[in-house]
Formats: C-alpha cells, structure tokens, sequence
C-alpha cells in the first residue's frame, strides 16, 4: 500500500448539496437531470474519501450536514424524532421543512428512509441512492468516487 492511499482526497466543499434519491440513482448518472430529491444533505464541511478496506476502492469520509426533508406537517420535535430514529435535540422544523443534524451520508441515508419509508428495510449500497446536485445537475457519489479512483474527479464537475 503506497503512502498517498491514506491521504484524504476533498471532493465537496461544504455548502455542497447532496441528494437522496428513494427511489436509487443511475450509478453512472453524471450531468444527467434528475427529479426533485426525496431528501437533501447540505455539507456542513468539507466532504473527503479515503481508501477503503477493498483494494482500490475509496469510501466517504463522516461529514457532519444537515438534512432536510420538505414535509407538509409536522407531527412536532419529539414525534418526529421518534420517526426519524434520532435524539429530539438533532431535530428542527423551519415552514414545511424536516431538518435534521446528520454525521455522515449513510446516516442522512438511514434517517431519510425511516422518516419517508418505514416499511422499508434499509440496507444495499449508499453510493445507489445519492446524487451531487450542482448547477441543476447530478452527479452520482457512485460516478464521483469512480472519477477520484482514477485521479480524474475535479471540482466543479466538467
């Protein structure tokens, strides 16, 4: 394993949004237009992958964000929380807004699935279901972390 594997790559500047896709996302999406997202995650930090444990193949860092659901009611503070599986004190309601403080992208994942779909079991590949939206475009994290794994991801995508 050569040095530079553990070296922290960005890919995301906070700020960025992220998608949540119920539904999944092309893997291959990248500049595709897609539908409205079920749920977002704004980057509350700079996002970066890693290698990961397989050979070769990166994975997302944490990062802490906020994930916000548009919702027409609101069951209030402590229900919803109840629903989305979290502590009360992550939680707010802005309008016809779900928000809640998330520490990665798999738990923004997890959070989205309980509070939209809670028949659903929750499981299967994270990178299937999240999409960077930039200039009213996606970009799949699948099609991202492919483009880092080959020193080809750039920001802003081209």
């Amino acid at each position: 394993m050569s040095p530079d594997q553990d070296v922290p790559i960005k890919v995301l500047p906070s700020g960025s949004n992220i998608g949540i896709f119920l539904d999944s996302v092309n893997e291959n999406a990248y500049g595709d237009y897609l539908e409205k997202p079920d749920g977002l995650v704004v980057l509350q930090e700079d996002l970066y992958m890693v290698s990961g444990r397989k050979r070769g193949r990166h994975r997302m860092c944490d990062v802490q964000a906020d994930l916000i659901i548009d919702t027409p009611t609101f069951a209030g503070i402590a229900m919803e929380a109840v629903a989305c599986g979290v502590e009360p004190d992550v939680v707010e309601l802005q309008e016809n807004r779900l928000i809640v403080q998330v520490t990665s992208l798999n738990n923004a994942l997890n959070i989205a699935t309980r509070r939209l779909k809670p028949k659903r079991q929750s499981g299967g590949r994270v990178y299937s279901y999240l999409a960077f939206i930039y200039d009213r475009r996606a970009y799949s994290i699948e099609a991202i972390r492919k483009k880092v794994e080959a020193g080809k991801w750039e920001f802003p995508p081209n």
